[in-house]
């Protein structure tokens, strides 16, 4: 896999960080994934365009492997949108992804105008440059309550500490207890619907469509409860004005903890997409079968399964420790091992 960070940090309250740094290297192939079928699709059978699915073998099992994990990079890694996962993304000294990311945007406008307690949109400059339009719906100003929402339309707009954005976003709150905004004893629940929202860092941007719901919960201690869930989320990569992959997830969820920067992380989900490494379109269903266990001062995982399933073929991805990844392929599906291979991270990194 290609791990940027497969670290989740989320500091109390609303701030929380998932970054699965879900392995994969250089954007994870190709063009165009709306298309690519569902994540249960028959490799040896048409998509519906006249178009057969990539099937996993044993000649491209490893690549097989790195694509399939990549996409998540672009989903929990926004600071390298790219989704080159090798080391550790940071703003200001902080690992970072979407649930950052969203869940920054929502407190940092949040109530900004005291007026707007009742529903109503204003427009206002951001810090850095360029607008945002928030049409907000709160019952206080002092507390998050089920119900709240926000409608944010950005222009160009620049805030500190997170990547420029643009287009729309759409969040509510769906559930809360306590009090996530003072307290360590809370759980909270964010809903978010991206509209072309698109997050931009440098000469690379990621474009994001799709559902996701972001959770955080802690009991009064250090360990931090995390999820993030949806039921489809598009990405399109550009680097430099070029188109250099576009991927969907589908029926995802992520969830772990956080104890003081050691995350252990667990998740599945169907991803889609176009790879020229793969010959085409691919459709995989990935899980873990152990969680994901990163340390505090590590960027990839120390141990933790991962399985990637086609039709029938799987490829099962092991962390051996922080500097080796396995992949056993098996042509039946069946945990039958007919080919192995052990590699660096790093090397593991480049292979989509």
């Amino acid at each position: 896999m290609t791990t940027k960070n497969w670290a989740a940090t989320a500091p109390a309250a609303l701030m929380l960080s998932l970054v699965f740094s879900a392995c994969g290297g250089g954007g994870g192939g190709g063009n165009d994934g709306s298309n690519a079928g569902t994540a249960n699709a028959n490799p040896n059978t048409s998509n519906g365009t006249n178009t057969t699915v990539a099937a996993i073998t044993k000649a491209n099992y490893s690549e097989v492997a790195s694509i399939a994990v990549d996409p998540v990079g672009e989903l929990l890694n926004l600071d390298q949108v790219t989704g080159s996962l090798t080391s550790g993304v940071e703003i200001r000294g902080t690992r970072f992804g979407l649930g950052d990311a969203t869940l920054a945007i929502y407190s940092r406008f949040r109530g900004r105008n005291g007026q707007l307690i009742t529903g109503a949109a204003y427009t206002e400059n951001c810090s850095g440059g360029g607008s945002i339009t928030i049409n907000e719906s709160s019952a206080s100003d002092q507390s998050v309550t089920v119900g709240d929402s926000a409608s944010i339309t950005a222009i160009n707009c620049k805030e500190s500490g997170l990547p420029t954005f643009n287009g729309k976003l759409s969040l509510k709150v769906t559930a809360v207890s306590g009090d996530p905004v003072n307290s360590t004893r809370y759980s909270m629940t964010l809903a978010g619907l991206y509209d072309n929202f698109t997050f931009i860092t440098g000469n690379e941007s990621v474009s994001i469509n799709g559902d996701i719901a972001i959770s955080a919960s802690q009991n009064g201690s250090d360990t931090v409860n995390i999820g993030i869930r949806g039921n489809a989320l598009g990405f399109s990569v550009v680097q430099s004005g070029v188109t250099t992959g576009s991927y969907r997830l589908s029926d995802y969820s992520f969830s772990g903890t956080d104890a003081n920067g050691a995350v252990s992380l667990s998740g599945k989900y169907g991803v889609s997409g176009t790879s020229p490494k793969l010959g085409g379109q691919y459709a995989f269903a990935v899980e873990t079968l152990q969680p994901i266990v990163v340390g505090s001062s590590s960027d990839h995982p120390s141990s933790g399964v991962l399985i990637v399933r086609g039709a029938p073929a799987s490829v099962t991805v092991t962390a051996i420790n922080s500097s080796s990844v396995r992949l056993d392929y098996s042509d039946n599906g069946d945990g039958t091992v007919s080919a192995t291979r052990t590699l660096a991270w790093t090397e593991f990194d480049t292979l989509n």
